[in-house]
């Protein structure tokens, strides 16, 4: 899937951008991972985070969104 981002006008989160997401399976407890494209740099980060699969269950709303966490992993001498 693909998430798409919106600004919610009101709530604790107003102004902020949150990103809606239909996620869809042939079989519950199907694990999903994540990914997040930063075109900004061209590039696909990895998501720690995963989601086993639930059938028509609701994970989050603009008022009290479900955080993740992308992973950048570090170089450095």
């Amino acid at each position: 899937g693909m998430a798409v981002s919106l600004t919610p006008p009101f709530g604790p989160h107003a102004g902020e951008i949150i990103y809606e997401m239909t996620i869809r399976s042939n079989a519950s407890g199907e694990l999903i991972s994540f990914k997040y494209y930063d075109a900004s740099n061209d590039i696909v980060l990895d998501i720690i985070e995963t989601y086993e699969f639930s059938t028509n269950e609701q994970v989050g709303s603009m008022i009290t969104p479900q955080f993740y966490t992308i992973f950048i992993a570090l170089t450095g001498t």
